[in-house]
């Protein structure tokens, strides 16, 4: 069960991921990646996110545990979400002090 549970969790984790990066790619827009700054990398992640995804599902033991296995995948796109939240809003400067304060 805790199997299936983590499986869950991953397959959450790795859709919620790459949902972002395939759509920001798809519209030929650029965010930083570990293979370069281009939408092709972009795309190409959030293909490879989808795969794992996928993989993680289809080995997650849905018959006899099909309630924590889903809970667990919602809490994995919940987490990836707020990482995402977070971290993208630090890389746009949102938590940075302005410089008019500063002054």
């Amino acid at each position: 069960m805790l199997g299936s549970i983590l499986l869950g969790f991953v397959a959450g984790f790795f859709a919620g991921n790459g949902l972002p990066y395939f759509i920001t790619g798809s519209f030929a827009q650029e965010h930083q990646f570990l293979l370069g700054k281009s939408a092709y990398t972009n795309i190409l992640a959030g293909v490879v996110a989808f795969a794992i995804a996928a993989l993680s599902w289809h080995f997650a033991d849905l018959k006899d545990h099909r309630m924590a296995v889903c809970a667990s995948a919602f809490l994995g796109v919940v987490a990836v979400g707020l990482i995402h939240a977070r971290v993208w809003q630090v890389n746009r400067g949102l938590f940075r002090k302005s410089k008019a304060k500063d002054r």
